[in-house]
């Protein structure tokens, strides 16, 4: 997964999708992480980007 650094903050991420599609962003709650939105995201990606963090 790839990491954007902000300042000190590190910041995990993952962008699937076609480069073109309107883009979806999903952001998931304190004390989880970005794959609570797994069983969401073959769905979605068909007709969007989808950026989680």
């Amino acid at each position: 997964m790839p990491i954007v650094k902000l300042g000190e903050a590190r910041i995990h991420y993952a962008l699937e999708g076609q480069s073109e599609a309107p883009v979806l962003v999903l952001s998931n709650s304190l004390g989880t992480n970005c794959s609570m939105w797994d069983p969401q995201v073959p769905a979605a990606r068909k007709k969007l980007r989808i950026l989680r963090y």
